[in-house]
């Protein structure tokens, strides 16, 4: 078994485990030795078991926002202050919910034509692919993972189109997954 401390993103102010046993990635909370979830890394990134396990795994990190997550006229939303998103699959229970999707699977559609419109704040060009920060209503932020040959400017308009079978829910207590 392999151990490792430390995490590049966060410095050595924040500790982390990660414990490798060849095909297993295993993550530990800052001081508390308890695996959060021991799974192949594949695994542990497309289904995260804690939001904070989400929130480490990936790069850039996974988007997540607390909201309530409510059921009215047959329909099931998760909402935020100036914003509302509708959902087909929710998880079985209502309240307070951690709502989370990675950058990658967020979709930059024209203004008009997504779940909600957004400007852009920040454009980041690491290579390959841009960081899009967007300012979403009631003053909520998002990052988009996109192709690097898509066009934006800062102060730009867009749609942003969540897909509702890659978002991930999380108790917003305790941060399990639902």
């Amino acid at each position: 078994m392999r151990t490792r401390t430390g995490h590049p993103r966060w410095g050595s102010s924040r500790l982390y485990r990660l414990v490798l046993t060849g095909v297993l990635f295993g993550a530990c909370h800052p001081g508390n030795e308890e695996a959060k979830q021991l799974r192949r890394d594949c695994e542990v990134y497309r289904r995260p078991a804690t939001r904070f396990v989400a929130g480490f795994m990936g790069s850039p990190a996974m988007n997540v926002w607390n909201g309530e997550l409510g059921f009215a006229g047959g329909e099931a939303a998760f909402t935020l202050p100036g914003l509302r998103l509708p959902l087909a699959n929710p998880p079985p229970s209502g309240g307070a919910v951690s709502l989370g999707v990675r950058p990658e699977d967020v979709e930059l559609t024209p203004a008009g034509q997504g779940d909600t419109d957004a400007a852009v704040d920040l454009v980041e060009a690491p290579g390959a692919f841009l960081i899009v920060h967007l300012a979403l209503p009631g003053g909520h932020s998002l990052r988009a993972s996109v192709p690097a040959d898509r066009r934006f400017a800062e102060g730009d308009t867009v749609g942003v189109r969540l897909p509702r079978d890659r978002l991930h829910y999380f108790d917003a207590s305790s941060g399990k997954r639902l």
